[in-house]
């Protein structure tokens, strides 16, 4: 049986479709590899340039903001128009280091303000204020602190721990001294004598005392009363300072943007501006947070002898609350020295207008001279507020 598979190459007829079915599938075979490599290969991960571009869309960044050369590149002219808000740019920069948000701010200064209150009493001697914060956070500490303090002032220094408890045992032995048992009593002189020596009898019946919690000596009270006098004299010439300065520096601030088109006259801008410090003022007197941070500076200054720093800080201090009251009150009053102007020149604009007069005979009647009369008439409805206001 002729073998059909195995026939000789020569007899073979390649015709040209069968040459090109044998082209493209040599072909296929050498893209196949391709393929195959591109399937075995492991998909490509996406350029960390893209990576970061996702991550910053889908991020939500807390307090972000767009960098100075951002905001140049956008706006070349921006800060060269408005320079303050340039050096806002950098102050926020720096509050945000310390306070991460306005909340923690306010928290630091609530807790600053406090410990201002109790270390200004503890200073000065007066330890009730501590004892009644330290109780009413936690009553347990209280009686903590409370019964550790004489130990702790012990090892601190004796000599002050004696003075502390002196008074406790003039107190003991007098009340002893006061029974009517004379046992009691005699045990109350022992005890005087052991601790007093021979001021003991002294102290028993009340003459004598080395307490040093007693009233002020005079030398004390003298040099008090001196510290509070210069201190009061400090004030009011730091007072006086500070009132002439924010006055002067808000009125400028107020004047700034208040009448860009001078529809009012230099007179009445000076009153405006008067008018708008004083409604800015009364507005500050009942913010209590704006109380509570002048207080801070006021107490401030007090410790530090009203010094030149101090002062300019209570000013800036002032100022930079009352700058954003200045907008809205000035456009207040703005708009009703607008109004009243307006009523004013309404009215005199009535005053001023011709009454209509009968007709006699072509002319009107009373009237001399018919072209001087339509010479010295004037058309006030071409005329302006202040035209009419300045007319005499």
């Amino acid at each position: 049986m002729p073998d059909v598979i195995s026939e000789p190459e020569d007899k073979l007829e390649v015709t040209e479709d069968d040459d090109k079915l044998l082209s493209d599938d040599v072909e296929e075979q050498e893209e196949k590899p391709k393929e195959e490599e591109l399937e075995e290969k492991p998909p490509e991960e996406p350029e960390d340039e893209d990576e970061d571009l996702v991550l910053e869309k889908d991020a939500k960044i807390p307090f972000d903001r767009p960098t100075i050369k951002a905001i140049k590149a956008e706006f070349p002219e921006f800060f060269n128009k408005f320079p303050e808000l340039k050096e806002s740019y950098f102050r926020e920069i720096e509050f945000t280091k310390i306070f991460p948000s306005v909340e923690d701010a306010k928290e630091a200064f609530q807790d600053n303000e406090a410990f201002n209150n109790l270390s200004e009493s503890a200073l000065s001697g007066d330890p009730l204020p501590l004892l009644e914060s330290i109780e009413k956070t936690d009553p347990k500490a209280f009686e903590l602190f409370s019964t550790s303090f004489l130990p702790a002032l012990y090892k601190r220094n004796r000599e002050t721990y004696q003075a502390a408890v002196t008074p406790i045992f003039e107190g003991l032995v007098r009340e002893l001294y006061k029974s009517s048992d004379e046992n009691v009593r005699n045990t109350a002189e022992n005890v005087a004598q052991f601790l007093f020596g021979d001021d003991g009898q002294g102290i028993l019946s009340g003459k004598l005392t080395f307490s040093k919690v007693a009233k002020l000596s005079e030398e004390q009270n003298k040099l008090k009363q001196d510290r509070e006098s210069r201190n009061a004299v400090a004030f009011q010439e730091t007072y006086s300072f500070v009132e002439q300065e924010i006055d002067k520096d808000l009125k400028i601030l107020i004047l700034r943007d208040f009448d860009p088109n001078k529809v009012f006259s230099k007179f009445m801008r000076a009153q405006l501006a008067d008018e708008i410090t004083k409604r800015i003022k009364n507005a500050l007197s009942q913010d209590n947070a704006h109380i509570a941070v002048m207080s801070s500076r006021w107490r401030r200054a007090k410790n530090n002898g009203y010094s030149a720093d101090d002062k300019t800080k209570i000013v800036s201090a002032f100022l930079a609350r009352a700058k954003s009251l200045i907008p809205v009150t000035s456009e207040k009053v703005r708009s009703l020295a607008a109004g009243q102007q307006t009523k004013a020149s309404d009215e005199k604009r009535a005053r001023l207008k011709p009454e209509k007069r009968e007709l006699l005979g072509g002319r009107a009647s009373g009237s001399g001279n018919g072209s001087k009369s339509s010479l010295d008439k004037k058309d006030y409805r071409k005329m302006s507020d202040l035209e009419i206001l300045n007319l005499d």
